[in-house]
């Protein structure tokens, strides 16, 4: 056998990534096996890390923190592992910016109490790239450490807590470089929502308005007022809100159709359990009449009208002459009638007016007619 010799193998390239601070960056990599240490090459442009290494960091420590650099100034990397058989290959190149914390902290913070919780908004920090919230329940007694981080936007909700307990809150902007100081303090204080609920009534109605009136609820600071168009069939979603006082007008109705209506109060905590249950019907909208006339006779159309379920005729022999009592009651669907027993060469003046069970709707435009003997007709 010929003499032994032995050979140590160069170590394999590490991973490496970097994360930017306030003038610094933080390098990390993958452990290599076999490395007794790590070479750390710095540069100002792509490809350009000096030949020399700016750190050299002994294993098993996979990280370092460069200091001392630029804010605002790119800074490229790469990384060699070391060991008694020499330098690795270089890593990938990886880049980042040093940048400084946020120069002031979020302006304007305001706190909206709700049911166990607490609504956050701010006007949004120069800088910053998400925002901490510090909590306490004394003025001035926000813990140090955040309830609630990483936060982006400018609005956040902090849920879990109790009613009836006030709270304290500061806030601050964050970026990579770190934390600004603190902003104004806003307190709030969580309350249920009411558990009484209106007793509505119905108040006038009027063409396409319907007035509703109901008793006030202790503690309320509004009224939302539901709608639908079947019993128990109001929407979720209220169709009025934000109402003080204890009566409204619900305006933009459809003629002819039944409305049911409900009501909660509100606080900051919520909607209280529903209201009673009221409805109303609508009187028909009026339709459009067009007279034909004939041998002592006028026969009337008219367009049909939504929710109608009859139609009066009102007869006259004078313009705006039309009697109070209908002439003629005609059962929806149909929208035609003959009026007989007219004399001819004398003008007749109608109105029409639909009816359902709101009850009896606007008048039609008036329409005239004169009857007449009919060419050939005995």
């Amino acid at each position: 056998y010929s003499n032994e010799v032995s050979a140590t193998l160069t170590p394999s390239t590490p991973s490496i990534s970097a994360t930017p601070g306030n003038a610094q960056v933080t390098l990390k990599w993958s452990a290599v096996t076999g490395a007794t240490s790590y070479n750390v090459y710095q540069g100002t442009t792509t490809g350009g890390e000096s030949a020399t290494p700016i750190s050299t960091v002994t294993a098993p420590t996979v990280t370092t923190t460069i200091t001392g650099l630029t804010n605002g100034t790119k800074y490229f990397f790469k990384l060699a592992a070391v060991n008694a058989g020499g330098t690795s290959a270089l890593s990938s190149e990886v880049s980042t910016t040093p940048v400084a914390p946020p120069s002031a902290p979020p302006a304007s913070v305001s706190a909206t109490a709700g049911n166990a919780k607490v609504t956050l908004t701010w006007t949004a920090a120069t800088g910053a790239t998400s925002y901490n919230v510090y909590q306490g329940t004394t003025a001035g007694g926000e813990s140090p450490t955040a309830v609630k981080t990483g936060v982006t936007g400018t609005s956040v909700s902090i849920t879990g807590l109790t009613n009836g307990t006030p709270y304290f809150f500061k806030l601050a902007a964050v970026n990579a470089g770190g934390v600004s100081s603190l902003s104004n303090e806003a307190s709030a204080t969580p309350v249920a929502p009411l558990t009484t609920a209106p007793v509505i009534t119905l108040g006038t109605v009027a063409g396409t308005s319907v007035t509703l009136n109901w008793s006030a609820v202790t503690g309320a600071t509004s009224y939302n007022v539901y709608q639908g168009t079947t019993a128990g069939g109001e929407s979720s979603s209220p169709a009025k809100t934000s109402i003080t006082g204890t009566s409204t007008t619900i305006t933009g109705l459809s003629s002819g159709r039944t409305y049911y209506f409900k009501m909660g109060a509100v606080n900051a905590g919520g909607v209280s359990p529903l209201s009673n249950e009221v409805n109303t019907t609508l009187t028909p909208a009026a339709p459009s009449l067009s007279a034909t006339p004939g041998n002592a006779l006028v026969t009337l159309k008219w367009s049909a009208v939504t929710g109608a379920t009859s139609y009066n005729v009102y007869q006259g022999t004078t313009a705006g002459g039309e009697s109070s009592t209908p002439v003629s009651t005609v059962t929806a669907p149909t929208i035609t009638t003959t009026i007989t027993g007219l004399t001819n060469g004398t003008k007749y003046f109608f109105k029409l007016a639909a009816v359902n069970a709101g009850g009896i709707g606007a008048l039609s435009t008036e329409v005239s007619a004169t009857p007449v003997v009919l060419p050939g007709a005995p």
